[in-house]
């Protein structure tokens, strides 16, 4: 017996836990050397081969050459009905000093939150606020419709190219 109360082990018991971590430790360093080796890459003849032919993009197509995909409704999805929100390209366009960068829009009003730009300072707007004056009365796709004494204006996203605003407008 072992001062631990445990029985000592045979010597065959012994030499086989031995032998097993001998084993073990062999298997182990086999396996860590195939771990850190360099791999090895075969060997490649570049003088047969021929250099890649350069494709160019093809231009990506405005929003509105898909209408007729739209119009089909081919997953039978719900379409949006007429909402009573203004029509934005009867009203003028103001000039605040104040940059609109988007709109977060949604069909229930509460909801819809607009980005603009005051000097060089971001805020998050919403129907119902005030901006120089003016209060918000829509948020629409790309648009804030203002109020001032009954009169409604437009506040629009200003766009960078006229690329941009076929793809933001579905059309010039």
């Amino acid at each position: 017996m072992t001062g631990l109360g445990m029985p000592r082990p045979s010597l065959r018991t012994a030499g086989l836990a031995l032998a097993a971590v001998i084993v073990a430790g062999y298997f182990l360093c086999g396996a860590g050397k195939a771990l850190t080796a360099q791999p090895q890459l075969p060997e490649v003849d570049m003088d047969g081969m021929e250099a890649p032919v350069a494709v160019e993009a093809a231009p990506i197509p405005p929003v509105s050459h898909f209408a007729a995909i739209r119009d089909r409704n081919l997953f039978r999805a719900a379409m949006p009905e007429a909402s009573g929100a203004t029509a934005i390209e009867e009203l003028p366009v103001v000039q605040l000093g104040i940059k609109l960068l988007g709109t977060i829009y949604c069909d229930a009003a509460p909801l819809s939150r607009a980005i603009i730009l005051e000097g060089d300072k971001q805020r998050l707007v919403k129907v119902g606020d005030s901006l120089a004056g003016h209060s918000i009365a829509e948020i629409q796709r790309r648009a804030l419709v203002l109020s001032k004494g009954g009169e409604k204006k437009v506040l629009l996203i200003e766009l960078e190219s006229d690329d941009q605003a076929e793809d933001m407008w579905g059309g010039a």
